[in-house]
């Protein structure tokens, strides 16, 4: 009877084990959604990873596609803000193009830039897509302003899933050449 009460006590601790480990396991860093355009029978498309109060997200439309880098709770003193937008991957060599800081009147600052009718913002941001679609260790994005600064490192658990549904959904080809 003790041998049975001892596997069964060593089943329930591998069972709560088994469990927390399952709660444990990270999930992906990145999110993908996508919905109806609403002017036009085209997807919009939008993919997204936060850390802590900062989030980087890639929106595509039929007209643009267009990166946002925002914090939350962080009022800066210059807003509209223009600077340079900087995305370095697993160390490499950083892909910069100009970004505009925006603030929202709940404290929301973003940077935000598009592709829209701008050739060298189109080669930046397919560089950042080529990139992030083969990134295995981090994400680093920082803005730099005439007046504001800020920076931020993210996961990439789940970016090749999400930059794959991104390309296919927005029907983006991608080329890894990129001057600064």
């Amino acid at each position: 009877m003790k041998k049975y009460i001892n596997k069964i006590r060593l089943l329930v601790l591998l069972l709560i084990i088994g469990f927390y480990s399952w709660l444990r396991t990270p999930s992906s860093d990145w999110n993908v959604s996508v919905t109806d355009d609403a002017f036009s029978d085209a997807k919009s498309v939008k993919i997204k990873t936060s850390h802590g109060p900062n989030t980087l997200i890639l929106v595509c439309t039929p007209e643009e596609v267009k990166v946002e880098f925002g914090t939350n709770g962080k009022p800066f003193q210059l807003s509209p803000d223009v600077g340079v937008l900087s995305f370095r991957i697993d160390g490499g060599q950083p892909v910069k193009v100009t970004g505009v800081l925006w603030q929202t009147r709940d404290n929301y600052s973003y940077v935000q830039m598009s592709t829209k009718g701008d050739e060298d913002e189109t080669s930046g941001i397919n560089h950042l897509i080529y990139q992030l679609h083969s990134a295995d260790a981090d994400v680093i994005v920082g803005f730099r302003g005439m007046s504001e600064n800020m920076e931020e490192k993210f996961g990439v658990r789940g970016v090749t899933k999400a930059t794959n549904e991104f390309i296919t959904e927005c029907k983006i080809t991608l080329k890894s050449d990129h001057t600064e």
